[in-house]
């Protein structure tokens, strides 16, 4: 998945804004055998820097708060969907509505 985060650095004393581009991937649970045993290690989920604009490098500190802040924003969106789909799963129920119709 690719996405754009809004954030800044600081250049000269100043606060600059960045835009940040990344590609995100979820964690991935390696294949198992019959028994469970694991024939492929599990893989973390991760995130890899495609671009940032204006061109600034990065510093390590500020690459890890940027990364900090691309979590925070995924988790804030997931926890949104799922009020988003629990407020629909609600007024369907109210309104008599059935998966079973």
């Amino acid at each position: 998945m690719r996405t754009t985060l809004k954030s800044w650095v600081e250049r000269n004393d100043l606060e600059v804004k960045v835009q940040v581009t990344f590609n995100v991937w979820p964690a991935c649970r390696g294949s198992r055998d019959k028994d469970g045993v694991p024939l492929e290690p599990d893989e973390d989920a991760g995130c890899e820097i495609i671009e940032v604009l204006p061109d600034v490098e990065l510093t390590a500190a500020e690459q890890e708060r940027i990364e900090r802040e691309l979590w925070e924003h995924i988790a804030e969106m997931h926890e949104n969907d799922i009020e988003a789909r629990a407020d629909a799963r609600a007024e369907r129920e109210t309104e008599g509505w059935s998966p079973r119709e």
